[in-house]
């Protein structure tokens, strides 16, 4: 696979982010500029609008020598091979997750396949989609709040298994180098 120009006359890295489903499905996002930011804006070039995904998630920049991507501050991180990072130089084959959106990361056509369940296995992480684990409620005690915890606290949020699970892409550019998720099934989705 020949090199990604991003400016004319320089070798950058060719890097591809593989979107996996829970379904099995794949989607290839090419990264063909030198810098594109990762978040729920819609001037964002690749875009999750989702509540758990910040505004302005991450930026990944690439150049002659590697793909970096770093965290702009996100409120639930940006997370590399299921461990939280600030800035980290990616790797093929690395697993990205963004809120409910995990990404492998293809360097230079490495790796060829991607096994999407593995993928999901590895990369995603329910602290990135804003997901705290359920505990179980201490010694039952009376409560007269509907829906309230034994210890008087809302409920924890539980995993949703469909969180993502119906998404798409669509170019938002006729150079297709921004994407935009649908998350439709996410009912606490921004209206944009």
């Amino acid at each position: 696979m020949p090199p990604t120009s991003l400016q004319k006359g320089i070798r950058h890295v060719d890097l591809t982010l593989i979107l996996v489903t829970p379904e099995g499905r794949q989607q290839e996002v090419p990264v063909r500029k030198p810098r594109q930011i990762v978040g729920r804006n819609t001037d964002c070039a690749i875009r999750i609008p989702v509540s758990s995904v910040s505004r302005q998630h991450c930026e990944i920049t690439v150049d002659e020598k590697r793909a970096v991507i770093k965290d702009l501050g996100s409120s639930n991180g940006t997370y590399v091979n299921r461990s939280m990072v600030a800035e980290h130089t990616l790797a093929s084959g690395d697993h990205i997750c963004v809120g409910p959106a995990v990404f492998v990361v293809r360097i230079d056509g490495r790796p060829a396949q991607v096994d999407s369940k593995s993928a999901l296995e590895r990369g995603l992480v329910a602290a990135a989609m804003g997901i705290r684990p359920t505990e179980p409620a201490p010694a039952a005690k009376p409560t007269s709040k509907p829906g309230a915890a034994a210890s008087g606290k809302a409920p924890a949020k539980k995993v949703n298994e469909n969180s993502g699970s119906d998404l798409g892409l669509k170019p938002l550019t006729s150079d297709d180098s921004s994407v935009d998720f649908d998350f439709s099934d996410d009912s606490n989705a921004p209206k944009l």
